[in-house]
């Protein structure tokens, strides 16, 4: 506000004085004046709010999710702006989504582990069963044959010993008839 004052006030001295050099003088701080208010509006309106957008998205690109996002006005930086707090939001929820799968994965993968050694502690008790079952089987089939041999070895004695009652049933038959004979010769006599 003073530069336009002090334009003013040089502006109406040159023209009274009619120089053209006090003219160009006021034009020169004019133009100065208005350079000056233009990069201070450029840098109000224009570099803030671009390096603040570039220091949220280097946040969040960092890996800072939980950073407040101002998202105000209707020009394209609070467009800007406001795409940055949505992309924020949504990569929040992914990250939250991922974190969740992650825990649900690890639960599960910690059960799936206590099942298989579960069923790798029962694979091996059914195979200590199943062995202990072929040993039983095995002595089982010992005592078999052992039972067939001794049945084989008993029936050639009861074969045998039926042979020796059949001679033995002969000779006393022929006992029994020679007794017969001698007690008729005996009678008769």
């Amino acid at each position: 506000m003073f530069t336009l004052v002090a334009a003013n006030s040089v502006l109406a001295y040159a023209v009274s004085e009619g120089t053209t050099r006090g003219v160009v003088l006021v034009a020169g701080l004019l133009a100065v004046a208005i350079g000056a208010l233009t990069a201070w509006w450029l840098t109000r309106h224009l570099i803030e709010p671009l390096q603040h957008a570039l220091h949220v998205a280097k946040k969040i690109t960092g890996g800072d999710l939980a950073a407040n996002i101002d998202a105000h006005g209707v020009d394209e930086f609070g467009e800007l702006m406001e795409a940055l707090k949505r992309l924020r939001e949504l990569m929040f929820q992914v990250v939250s989504e991922v974190r969740t799968g992650t825990t649900t994965v690890a639960g599960t993968s910690s059960q799936l582990n206590r099942d298989n050694a579960a069923l790798a502690d029962r694979t091996r008790n059914q195979a200590d069963s199943l062995q202990a079952t072929a040993a039983s089987m095995r002595q089982i089939t010992s005592a078999v044959k052992e039972n067939a041999d001794n049945a084989g070895r008993a029936n050639t004695l009861v074969l045998s010993a039926s042979d020796s009652a059949v001679k033995g049933g002969k000779v006393v038959s022929e006992v029994v008839d020679t007794m017969g004979s001698i007690k008729q010769s005996s009678r008769r006599s």
